[in-house]
């Protein structure tokens, strides 16, 4: 149950590094050099801003935070449903950013 609130806190940013390094691969980068292909560094150069991308995640953060904590004391059999709603949650988010990435001119990316 705590291991599950633990993953549940850090859903955003396990997320997206489990989804950066195989398209990372899939591309056949190099995936021990710097790059700026994280969702967060693209909610950035979206327009995101380096506040609107804290509150971006932040957000996040916080929701998976007190959701955790919630489950762990009110109902810890619900731990992988929350975690699993948060998951969608991210996914959609990153879909997103994926949608306006892949909309946005070459040049700017």
């Amino acid at each position: 149950t705590v291991s599950v609130s633990v993953g549940e806190v850090t859903v955003p940013f396990v997320a997206d590094a489990t989804l950066t390094l195989p398209q990372r691969v899939l591309r056949g980068e190099r995936v021990r050099e710097a790059h700026r292909t994280h969702y967060y560094q693209r909610l950035n150069r979206l327009g995101g801003g380096h506040r609107g991308t804290l509150l971006a995640f932040g957000v996040l953060m916080s929701g998976t935070a007190v959701s955790a904590t919630a489950t762990l004391a009110l109902d810890p059999e619900a731990g992988w449903g929350v975690t699993a709603a948060w998951a969608a949650a991210v996914a959609a988010f990153f879909c997103g950013i994926d949608y306006h990435w892949r909309h946005r001119p070459p040049a700017l990316r």
